[in-house]
């Protein structure tokens, strides 16, 4: 049994859901997450541990961009693939501006606190 056949099982037997993700396909590390760019080999070579999109900007690691990008993938599936081009980064970049807009009003709210809250004293409280 391969190592993906068993990978499988143990993910069904969890309940958890198993999807294999093409990655020839998607070319999770060289595209953006955020706008769909595609940079070819040339532009990111191996030792580039930081992703920074042409496009629209966007800066991510490296690993979490793709991390990023198969997440979607499995989500999405592949409609996400060939929804996502070179120029829609334009009209992406103003939906994260309206995004980050109400991100950092709801930044104004109050953060939710988890755990022991240490008081002035040095007690949890």
């Amino acid at each position: 049994m391969s190592f993906l056949k068993k990978l499988q099982c143990k993910a069904e037997e969890a309940g958890t859901k198993f999807e294999i993700v093409p990655t020839w396909q998607i070319k999770p590390p060289r595209r953006c997450s955020s706008c769909g760019f595609v940079k070819t080999r040339h532009d990111m070579p191996l030792s580039e541990r930081l992703y920074v999109c042409a496009a629209c900007g966007f800066v991510l690691e490296r690993d979490r961009n793709a991390c990023r990008n198969m997440m979607r993938w499995s989500f999405e599936g592949p409609r996400w693939a060939q929804t996502l081009s070179t120029g829609r980064g334009r009209a992406l970049k103003l939906h994260l501006k309206r995004r980050l807009r109400r991100l950092r009003w709801s930044s104004s709210l109050p953060p939710v606190v988890r755990g022991p809250v240490i008081g002035i004293g040095g007690e949890p409280t």
